[in-house]
């Protein structure tokens, strides 16, 4: 394999195990992202957040969502901040949130961290890491 020197420090979930898919349909990734949302939800007054958009993805889902009250209305003045989408993977049944300022940034820098194969050759990942992470070295390390 040739990410084998690549190595990266996970510093939220433990590595992926790609051979023990856990959430195996879309349906099942909606629940679980519904679920997500009601617990997120138990904190606003009279509101609750409700999926917008759904990605599917080689790793999972990507999950867009918003307040209901802002849907029904289209009335910015309830549209509520903070709302990046999250990815649920398949493989682990984790979810990761994306903050809500450059989510594609933050996705891809996911996709490069997590799921690199899935991007692109090595070295390729390997440049991308360096370029976008910069000076956050507790996040990867390589060997050279």
């Amino acid at each position: 394999n040739e990410y084998k020197h690549l190595k990266l420090k996970l510093t939220e979930r433990n590595p992926t195990l790609r051979n023990n898919i856990l959430i195996h349909s879309e349906i099942d990734a909606l629940q679980k992202a519904n679920d997500y949302l009601n617990q997120k939800s138990a904190d606003l007054e009279d509101d609750e957040y409700i999926i917008t958009k759904t990605e599917v993805k080689q790793y999972g889902w990507l999950v867009y969502f918003t307040n209901k009250k802002y849907v029904e209305t289209n009335d910015d003045s309830f549209l509520l901040f903070g709302n990046g989408p999250f990815i649920i993977n398949k493989y682990d049944a984790s979810i990761f949130q994306i903050g809500s300022a450059n989510p594609e940034n933050q996705i891809y820098k996911y996709e490069l961290e997590y799921f690199p194969d899935f991007v692109g050759s090595l070295e390729y990942v390997q440049n991308e890491l360096t370029r976008i992470l910069g000076m956050e070295d507790d996040i990867f390390l390589f060997d050279t």
